[in-house]
């Protein structure tokens, strides 16, 4: 199983690609937040999700991580306690982006404010460490 101290050579922590898009996602995005989960998660929350496959699977993001959306980089500013298991055992965050230093939820993981970009089916997800000093 990976780890939080876990950072491959590459600095790719994470990797994923989207496979389906709930109906609810834009709204979502519109207000700042995405939430991935693998493609396991219940039908019930299909519609609020942005469904997955990982294929890479290391570590969870820390702050000063980026998180990258079809190559758009947004820095991590905080990680909330349940990251590592919901992340690595669910592929399940919730991204926001609102800069928020401390998580607002166990779940979340609090990147940069930005405008997130609209993904859509075989979009990419990845986390890349933070490069070293």
């Amino acid at each position: 199983m990976a780890t939080d101290e876990a950072v491959p050579a590459d600095g790719v922590r994470y990797s994923t690609v989207v496979t389906a898009v709930g109906a609810l996602i834009p709204e979502f995005r519109a207000q700042g937040l995405l939430v991935f989960f693998n493609e396991t998660a219940p039908e019930e929350l299909h519609d609020f999700c942005l469904l997955h496959n990982p294929g890479v699977v290391h570590s969870i993001p820390r702050p000063g991580d980026v998180v990258e959306l079809d190559g758009s980089p947004f820095v991590v500013t905080s990680v909330g306690d349940v990251v590592n298991e919901n992340l690595i055992r669910l592929g399940h965050m919730s991204l926001k982006a609102d800069g928020s230093t401390t998580a607002p939820l166990p779940g979340d993981v609090c990147v940069e404010v930005g405008e997130l970009p609209e993904l859509g089916v075989g979009s990419t997800m990845r986390i890349l460490a933070r490069p070293a000093d």
